[in-house]
This record gives C-alpha cells, structure tokens and sequence, in this order.
C-alpha cells in the first residue's frame, strides 16, 4: 500500500515536467491560479542530480513502480526488497539537504516521499526473508532496468 501511494504521488511529480497540473500536488503543496510557484516547485527543479536527464523525483517513480513490481509479481525478492529500501537512506538524506541547506525551504510532497520511504524501510523489517536465489536477483535487475529505460523513454518524448 505504502508503495502504490509512493507511484500515485511520483507520477503526479513526473507529470507536471509535462504540463499536466495535478489537482493533489496543487492542493498540498500550494499552487493557486494566482500563485503558480511554490516551495515544492522551487525544491524539485532545483535538484541538482541529472543521471541520464533523470531527476531525484524521476528515480522516486522509478523506485516505487520497481518495488510494486517486485512486491506483487515477484514474491521470492523480499531479501531484494529490504537491501533496496535501506539504499534509500541515501535519497532520504540527500532530498533534505537539499530542502535544508541549499534551498532553506521546506518542499510538503518531498517530505512525503520521504516519509512513504521510511515507512518502506520499517515495513520491510517485517518481509519473510526469502533465501536470495541468481534468478531473483536477475529478475529484479531486469525489472528495474525496463522501468528505468521506461522512464527515460517518456522523460525523452
């Protein structure tokens, strides 16, 4: 659950790069017709990360669909799933840096992503750990290589 919430409020991010105003990020993190800009808008285009045209809030989309993937069709990854989820950590840190330090400025659906991932790392404390077998470990890197190509592919269009 906590993961397709996560996808539900990336994609809602990943879609305003393209113009499609989200009626959920207006309403949380401020947007009016009279004030277009706010500290949610300032904070993810100031996100300095820029991995094959990707920002920080695309890898977001990327990791929640992944996860969902993984979760639902793959049970066997549970492992995979925690070593991820504690990868975020790095994300997490970076994401309120970059709120804190550079920006001074507080982003609302940054902090939940943030917390939807802590939520994830609890959560997959309690994941039944599934031996890690080659083929698991291959289906998760394919996964994760057609969302990321995926994504890349529409960031592109």
């Amino acid at each position: 659950m906590v993961s397709i919430i996560g996808v539900y409020i990336s994609f809602e991010i990943f879609s305003e790069k393209f113009g499609i105003t989200s009626k959920t990020l207006n309403s949380i993190c401020g947007h009016t017709e009279k004030k277009t800009d706010s500290s949610c808008s300032k904070i993810i285009n100031s996100d300095s990360i820029n991995v094959f045209g990707l920002k920080l809030s695309d890898f977001s989309l990327i990791y929640f669909v992944t996860i969902v993937i993984l979760g639902l069709l793959l049970p066997n990854t549970s492992v995979l799933l925690q070593i991820t989820s504690w990868v975020t950590v790095v994300a997490i840190f970076y994401s309120l840096y970059i709120q804190i330090f550079v920006e001074k400025s507080s982003c609302k659906i940054c902090l939940i992503i943030i917390t939807l991932l802590i939520f994830q790392i609890i959560l997959s404390r309690f994941l039944i750990a599934v031996p890690i077998s080659s083929f698991a470990v291959l289906e998760s890197i394919l996964t994760f290589a057609v969302v990321f190509t995926g994504v890349i592919y529409i960031n592109d269009l």
